[in-house]
């Protein structure tokens, strides 16, 4: 259900951007480097699960709508495996001491961005829809929540169709159901990107289409 609800506002979104620009499209895969931020709850004496990073993929489309020569909307959809590694007894209501866990999201990011020079920076809110979650092949999906709200930033840059991107992602609510700890989510995915087509403002060509009436 959260899935169809976001897909419909995606679409909408998309709609609405749509009847003023013409998007760019682009594709990302790269890198990302997750690791999930634990904070007891208050009340609770226990020592803090110990994790460290993980290292995976991450594969999307992310649509560009201008809307001035310096600015712009992204949004898009990519398919995200983070997760991180588990020591000391961390999950509890599972038998594991030691595991890497693999945690994959549908992201729905969207992104204000500024384009100085040859560079862009952006920012702005995402959505993360829990796809899949593991542990030693075991599955756990049911021990976390279905989706998070997360802050996405950072820059990139493009020379010709071929660019390059750095993103970081802090978690803004928690993953995991369980009321003795705050779970969240921690990555930044380093993205090769290629221009599949370039942004147009519909609303700048058709400015240039009113023919000018000279004076005699």
């Amino acid at each position: 259900m959260t899935f169809v609800k976001v897909a419909l506002a995606f679409a909408l979104l998309c709609g609405s951007l749509l009847l003023y620009a013409q998007p760019g499209i682009e594709l990302h895969g790269g890198l990302t480097s997750s690791v999930i931020k634990v904070k007891a709850e208050n009340g609770n004496s226990s020592s803090p699960p110990s994790f460290v990073r993980r290292y995976s993929f991450h594969l999307g489309l992310l649509a560009s709508f201008p809307v001035s020569e310096l600015s712009a909307i992204e949004t898009g959809l990519y398919l995200s495996s983070r997760g991180t590694t588990v020591e000391n007894n961390a999950f509890w209501g599972f038998d594991i001491t030691l595991s890497s866990i693999s945690i994959n999201y549908i992201e729905v990011p969207f992104l204000f961005t500024l384009e100085p020079g040859g560079f862009k920076l952006f920012a702005g809110p995402q959505y993360s829809i829990l796809a899949s979650a593991k542990a030693e092949g075991e599955d756990i999906k049911r021990a976390f929540e279905t989706g998070n709200l997360e802050l996405r930033y950072g820059f990139a840059f493009q020379a010709n169709k071929f660019g390059g991107r750095l993103s970081f992602i802090n978690g803004l609510t928690d993953i995991y159901k369980n009321p003795e700890w705050r779970w969240k989510n921690n990555a930044y995915t380093i993205s090769i990107t290629y221009a599949l087509v370039k942004p147009k403002s519909t609303a700048k060509s058709k400015k240039s289409d009113v023919p000018h009436r000279t004076l005699d």
